[in-house]
Order: structure tokens, then sequence, then C-alpha cells
């Protein structure tokens, strides 16, 4: 069974008992994603962020992740595109763990046997 007992924005934080004995084993993850703490990865992805203004001159940004073939999305602002890149990745590895595949990795993709977190900053 499947608890949730807490957690702050985009995350979960969950226990699993073992039905009948009380046992309970700490679960984390993001955006519905449940994974133990004992076996959970920090995938870091290379996304690439192109400026692409609209016809009439309007500033618009396009960005992409080289590991993830077909993971793309644009937005206004670099703030939305970052937030929607965020959830473009994330849902394309929940896609993958659901259909039992394997996450890309390769020369743009950092992975850690622990959790970390990353932010981006503007230079």
């Amino acid at each position: 069974m499947y608890t949730t007992v807490g957690g702050g924005f985009g995350s979960r934080k969950a226990q699993r008992s073992t039905e009948g004995t009380g046992d309970t084993e700490d679960l984390h993850g993001i955006a519905g994603v449940c994974y133990s703490s004992s076996t959970m990865r920090t995938y870091i992805f290379k996304v690439v962020i192109e400026e692409d203004p609209f016809e009439d001159g309007r500033m618009a940004y396009f960005a992409s992740v080289p590991a993830l073939p077909g993971c793309h999305t644009w937005a206004y602002t670099k703030e939305e595109l970052l937030k929607n890149i965020h959830e473009a990745v994330q849902g394309y590895i929940e896609t993958l763990i659901d259909l039992g595949k394997p996450i890309p990795t390769d020369p743009h993709v950092q992975v850690y046997d622990e959790p970390l977190v990353s932010v981006a900053v503007p230079i």
C-alpha cells in the first residue's frame, strides 16, 4: 500500500507498508512516480535552447533534448521554456519507465546513483 505523507512543488513523498507487519519504507518521486530511496538514480540531460521568433517579430524560444528524440517544446519566455522542457523530459522518462524501456544514456546525459537536485540559472 502507498500513502502520500507530504512533499512540495513537483515532488511526492510516500510510504509503502508491508501488509500485516507494520513495517514501512519511505518512497520519493516526482510527478506521481515513486522510487525507493535505496534505488534512486539522478539523470541530468543537456537541453538545447534556440531563439525562434514569429514572422511578426514577437520572440519565442524552442528547446530540445538531444538524448531524447522527439522531446522538445517552445514558449514565449525562457522561464516558461525551462518549465515546459522540464515537464516534457519528465513525461518522456515516465513513459519509458511505464513501457519498460531503458532511459537513454549518452555523452549528453550525466547519471548519478544517488538523489541530487539541479538548478538552471542564467549566466
